[in-house]
């Protein structure tokens, strides 16, 4: 009668061991089994997947000889549009609108020799653009140029640093067609075209003062540095007043000889281009500097 007890307590424990260790078996077999839906639920949180849409590219009709619009059409959703295109080669659209200017080796080094590739890039981003230089070709490995490779990396660096102009570099029209349909998805597809800069400023964003927006027009006239525009506010009380000075009134301006006050009186006298004169100007038709002072020299000041 003594051991009766302790047989009938190893008895319930001997029972309860597998019905706790079947429940602890289905916990785990629970859990393995919803592992793999919340790891494919992180993974599409992660990297979101965007319903396709048509990509639109713009192509200028001079381009057609390079075979990169060819081999545009046949990308996924791609749809090229051949037209004669007053500024750059490729318009990939966005916000601001991004522009390719393609140049080759040898054309990149001809239109630096000929003073026409800082005047092109500086009309790309004065008219609204947003310029990417697609340099298809190692410039310096270009056999029958006479240009130091000194002058060559400079000008790279002033196209970079001074004139703010990406350049992405191709080896061939191939990886050019492929880079300008990665960027115009990504500029009409992907996350740059469905974040809140696509669709306007910042809410947080600090919008320029009137005296910062009065010193962004004085520094856009050419041959204007940061010292010689505060002599220019320092002398005019208003922007009317500026825009009516004559160049002997400019001239009184430190910093503002009697040359350059003569180009300034002729650019903020003269009457502004109409939509017409824009419309039938030649395609690739460089912007001449009506001043004798060079792009370099305004920059630099």
């Amino acid at each position: 009668m003594m051991f009766r007890p302790m047989t009938l307590d190893v008895r319930e424990h001997l029972v309860k061991i597998p019905e706790r260790e079947k429940r602890f078996a289905c916990y785990h077999c629970l859990r393995k089994a919803q592992a793999p839906r919340i790891g494919r639920r992180r993974i599409g949180q992660s990297m979101p997947q965007y319903p396709p849409v048509p990509i639109h590219i713009r192509i200028d009709s001079q381009e057609q000889r390079s075979g990169i619009p060819d081999l545009l059409a046949t990308m996924p959703q791609v749809h090229i549009k051949v037209i004669p295109l007053h500024m750059g080669d490729y318009d990939i659209g966005g916000d601001p609108c991004r522009v390719f200017e393609r140049k080759t080796g040898s054309d990149f080094l001809c239109s630096l020799e000929q003073g026409r590739l800082f005047p092109q890039l500086t009309a790309l981003r004065k008219s609204g653009f947003a310029p990417i230089l697609l340099l298809e070709g190692d410039p310096l490995c270009v056999g029958h140029s006479q240009m130091r490779p000194e002058s060559i990396r400079g000008a790279l660096a002033y196209i970079t640093a001074i004139l703010r102009v990406p350049i992405l570099p191709s080896g061939k029209p191939a990886e050019s067609a492929h880079l300008i349909y990665a960027a115009a998805r990504q500029c009409q597809v992907g996350p740059a075209a469905h974040s809140p800069a696509a669709h306007g400023p910042a809410a947080g964003r600090r919008r320029a003062t009137p005296s910062e927006q009065q010193m962004q027009i004085v520094l856009a006239l050419p041959g204007i540095g940061r010292i010689t525009a505060r002599a220019v506010c320092a002398r005019f009380r208003s922007l009317h007043e500026l825009l009516n000075a004559d160049a002997a009134q400019l001239a009184t301006v430190p910093g503002v000889g009697s040359s350059r006050a003569a180009a300034l009186e002729q650019l903020l006298h003269a009457a502004l281009p109409t939509s017409h004169d824009a419309l039938t100007s030649k395609r690739g038709q460089d912007v001449q500097m009506q001043a004798t002072y060079s792009i370099k020299e305004q920059e630099l000041k």
